[in-house]
């Protein structure tokens, strides 16, 4: 931590959780707070609870396993709205460092050299970077080198963005193809020259997407059925509406790996709709059977497959619904991330 920091301050001496550090003439006086898991949630609650305890002069800087570009981005939206006034910043394991002062006007960053091709400005590592097509875009060209079990779309030679927009069932323009691109390589995950076009550091991509993900909660409803009937048959009532998430979908994919047997529906039509066609209604959550959920946009419907008769979501919307469940989800989507891994090990 104190490696990064001097790389930011022109000296910084660390005395247990508070520090003090010289810039440009100026004195900074600042505090530290740990999270130790490098969930998102985790680093934002640390972080407003140091808010709480001192004042708009103290640097809060948080310690963590990893601050995705994301999650920098979240937090500084955040400050800016609450405490516009108050310094803040972060360290993590892998070197990185940032720490704004507003009322100093500094904003200092620091990362270590990349080992990649690319270099990545943190800046552009943004909400952006998560678009709703984009989303789509990614699951095309990850799951485009998974196992033929795992991904029922047609297999393509992506050379391109026009690779991905010349094929109708993918359902992209050029133009927008072309934004995703330059989307990509600007946040230093994608090599796109001379005939190349794959994607880098994918592990960082998907645990990007991952934190993304557990800071959007979609809606839920807990059910049960009236019938009493298991899963399985309420979705053969509901058809075409619904596909299955969390544990069934991930004993067909053969990705279990955690003891969680929480069980998620997305609904893609009219909630009493459905409700009605399945035989099922609204409960409280310790008596649901499991939880209808409506997607917050048309990415998760379009990976939807039909594995042993029955209709699910994607390997990779498996693993973001996974995340934001509090029975060892992370472990679970940590799992299929390295599952995911492992078929791109060759490339």
């Amino acid at each position: 931590m104190e490696h990064a920091l001097n790389h930011i301050f022109d000296d910084c001496q660390i005395s247990g959780d508070h520090f003090e550090a010289h810039v440009g003439g100026e004195n900074i006086h600042g505090v530290i707070g740990r999270a130790e898991s490098g969930d998102a949630i985790e680093a934002m609650n640390v972080l407003g609870r140091l808010f709480d305890e001192f004042d708009d002069d103290i640097v809060v800087v948080i310690s963590a396993p990893r601050i995705s570009p994301y999650l920098d981005a979240t937090i500084e939206k955040l400050v800016r709205s609450l405490r516009p006034e108050q310094g803040w910043g972060y360290v993590d394991h892998d070197g990185r460092a940032r720490v704004i002062v507003p009322t100093l006007g500094l904003d200092l960053r620091y990362s270590p050299p990349r080992t990649t091709e690319v270099q990545t400005p943190s800046a552009v590592r943004n909400t952006t970077l998560f678009t709703d097509l984009n989303q789509w875009l990614l699951k095309v060209m990850i799951l485009n080198g998974s196992p033929p079990d795992m991904w029922s779309k047609p297999r393509l030679a992506i050379t391109g963005p026009l690779s991905l927009s010349s094929e109708h069932w993918v359902g992209v323009s050029q133009a927008k193809a072309y934004q995703f691109a330059h989307t990509l390589q600007q946040a230093g995950f994608l090599s796109w020259k001379r005939g190349r076009f794959e994607l880098l550091d994918l592990r960082q991509l998907l645990l990007d997407w991952i934190d993304f993900s557990r800071l959007e909660q979609p809606y839920r409803t807990p059910v049960r059925s009236v019938l009493e009937e298991n899963l399985n048959s309420v979705l053969k009532r509901a058809k075409s509406s619904v596909a299955a998430s969390g544990h069934l979908a991930s004993q067909a994919y053969g990705l279990t790996h955690s003891n969680s047997t929480t069980e998620e529906v997305y609904v893609f039509e009219d909630l009493g709709v459905v409700l009605k066609s399945a035989a099922l209604e609204e409960t409280s959550v310790n008596q649901a059977d499991f939880l209808l959920t409506k997607p917050l946009g048309s990415s998760v419907r379009r990976g939807v497959q039909v594995v042993n008769d029955t209709r699910i979501v994607d390997p990779i919307q498996l693993a973001l619904d996974a995340s934001r469940r509090r029975d060892r989800g992370r472990e679970q989507a940590e799992h299929i991330v390295e599952v995911i891994l492992s078929w791109h090990a060759h490339e």
